[in-house]
């Protein structure tokens, strides 16, 4: 049975975010043009809807996300839900 982030050590979570931020995050398409003070807010909003698990309820998530979306212009269907999921998957193992 695969582990839940929240029993998840340090190590794993640190690895988990980095990984996201590389491997999620940084192929969106409008990443690679976004200016340097939207993409430290944006990889801000990101680690906090999609990488710090238990902190925020799901309403609070929901509407990081959008604001996370609405941020880097671009809608909810060119997320790396595949990529994201899949390296939730390896470390939860």
């Amino acid at each position: 049975m695969a582990r839940k982030a929240r029993d998840w050590n340090e190590e794993e979570l640190q690895y988990f975010q980095d990984e996201a931020i590389a491997n999620v995050y940084g192929n969106l398409p409008t990443v690679p043009d976004l200016p340097e003070d939207i993409d430290e807010r944006a990889r801000e909003l990101f680690i906090q809807a999609w990488a710090t698990f238990d902190t925020y309820s799901p309403e609070q998530i929901e509407q990081m996300r959008q604001d996370f979306f609405d941020l880097i212009g671009i809608q909810e269907s060119q997320f790396e839900w595949f990529e994201y999921k899949e390296l939730y998957l390896e470390v939860a193992g």
